[in-house]
């Protein structure tokens, strides 16, 4: 069995794994980060399937026919991947019509690019064939406009990597796993074609596609151990904070955990936070009757009063 085969049916073997990732994110899709992760899964495809059987190819132009397939997914990576992060990090705002249409331009250039290089050969400069390692690959001789590609990519992943910087320096510690997670895998999926791309490690083949399976294992793992796709605990923060009702939230022992802005203006008694911690009596003091509600409950299951306008809940 040749060696090119054997990457090929890798590949191939791991596009499995996508349509699980894809599956999973169609299942979650109610939440806006679930279906750009989904989209990303769709480009990551294109790349793996596309150089699967570019590595079976013969020819120049069947090498091509499996590139330009491969172009379906590569321009939009980057494109989704600042979308995701700014849904991850709760900068859904910045989402603007206006955001979309700047972050288009980026895609919209390579794929212009490299669709039209025939006409200019300003992208490859040139196609050939290398047998060297017993199979035949491509050997594309990159123009300017290529390289222009490779900066609109990696300004994007600097963007999206950015943000990840600033959430992680300010988020709890089981938050800050999810955030590392994020940019350990954006390396995989951006690192392998940096490396790739400039040359650094001399490999015969493209490792990009090898770096999108890395990533989706790695993703796959951080999905069902820190639930990745779930509403992120800032948008969380910024629904409850939003709400109109007052919501006041106690621990199991009836202690004041947390409560919202709606909250803090009902409740004179409340005019800071150092109140958390203190006993549902205290906090509580003007309304007797829920307090007596509070304390008459002994378990540890959530429940939920609606009084006066006020939410309680028990966490």
């Amino acid at each position: 069995m040749s060696y090119n085969f054997i990457l090929s049916s890798i590949l191939i073997l791991f596009i499995f794994c996508y349509m699980m990732l894809l599956n999973y994110a169609w299942q979650n899709r109610e939440t806006p980060i679930s279906i750009s992760y989904g989209l990303g899964v769709v480009t990551a495809f294109f790349y793996t399937f596309g150089y699967a059987f570019q590595l079976l190819s013969t020819t120049v132009d069947q090498m091509m026919f499996w590139i330009h397939i491969q172009y379906i997914g590569i321009p939009f990576a980057p494109f989704i991947w600042v979308i995701m992060t700014l849904q991850f990090t709760g900068n859904q705002r910045f989402l603007t019509k206006r955001t979309i249409a700047l972050l288009s331009i980026g895609p919209i250039y390579t794929l212009t690019a490299h669709f039209t290089n025939e006409w200019h050969h300003l992208f490859y400069k040139s196609a050939t064939l290398n047998f060297s390692q017993g199979f035949p690959l491509i050997i594309l001789d990159r123009g300017p406009l290529f390289y222009l590609h490779i900066g609109y990519v990696y300004t994007y992943h600097l963007i999206g990597i950015g943000l990840l910087i600033h959430i992680y320096l300010k988020s709890n510690r089981e938050r800050k796993k999810q955030v590392a997670l994020m940019m350990i895998g954006s390396l995989f999926v951006f690192g392998f074609p940096f490396i790739h791309s400039i040359g650094v490690i001399k490999v015969p083949i493209d490792i990009s596609p090898f770096g999108l399976v890395f990533s989706s294992l790695f993703y796959l793992w951080g999905i069902y151990k820190f639930n990745l796709l779930k509403l992120s605990p800032l948008a969380m923060k910024k629904v409850f904070e939003s709400i109109n009702d007052a919501v006041i939230i106690f621990d199991i022992d009836n202690n004041l955990k947390i409560y919202n802005k709606s909250a803090d203006k009902l409740f004179e008694q409340l005019p800071n936070k150092k109140l958390i911690g203190n006993s549902a009596a205290e906090v509580l003091s003007h309304f007797p009757t829920l307090v007596q509600f509070i304390e008459r409950k002994s378990s540890g299951l959530l429940e939920l009063q609606q009084t006066s306008n006020i939410f309680y809940t028990r966490a």
